[in-house]
Parts: structure tokens; sequence; C-alpha cells
């Protein structure tokens, strides 16, 4: 559970080879084209100070001395299954993201006709 809630809080930080990377790139640089470098400039330092937090649980997750014994609870199978999905597309998403972003771009694309 620990490794699942390290990727995800990576993806949210936005380091490369997960999906938040690919999010934020795009968003900033759409934010670029469209004149807006102020709003940038506070979404990037609104990104550092979150990622502050984010490493910050990271850190007591795994780099902290246990301060009582807590038995291990099984997780139901459901929740596995969907923790599974979503860590396995956080992961594709970042590494082969072209296919989704093809997609999406015909798809705006499409709209706009």
């Amino acid at each position: 559970m620990a490794a699942t809630l390290t990727v995800f809080l990576l993806s949210l930080i936005g380091i490369p080879l997960t999906a938040g990377f690919f999010a934020k790139f795009y968003v900033f640089a759409a934010a670029l084209r469209a004149n807006l470098v102020g709003l940038t400039l506070i979404a990037v330092v609104n990104s550092a100070l979150a990622a502050y937090y984010y490493l910050r649980l990271i850190v007591l997750m795994y780099m902290r001395e246990q301060t009582e014994v807590v038995p291990l609870l099984r997780i139901p199978a459901s929740l596995g299954i969907a923790l599974a999905i979503s860590l396995a597309a956080t992961i594709y998403l970042g590494v082969l993201p072209g296919r989704v972003l093809d997609y999406a771009a015909r798809s705006a694309y499409d709209l706009l006709r």
C-alpha cells in the first residue's frame, strides 16, 4: 500500500514516467502559449510547495521508526484490483502517453469543427 501511495504521490508531484508529469507539462505549456506567464509562475511555485508536503509523506512512510505495532489488514480484492488498475494507468500514461494524447487531440478537433 505504501509503494502504491508513493507512485501516486510522485505522479502528483509531476515526476517523469508518471501521468502527472505530462499533465503538468501540457497545462504549463498551454498557459505559456496563451501568454499567461504570471499564472504559470504561480502554478510552478504552488507545485513546488505541494511537492514538499508529498515528499514529507513519503519520508514518514519509509524513514521513520515504527512507534507501535499495528496488525496488517487484508485489503478486499475489489480494492486491490482498483489500485492495480490505477497504478498501471498512472505508469502507462507516463511512459507511453502518445495514444491517449492523439485521441484527446482528435476529439478536441472534432468538437471544434
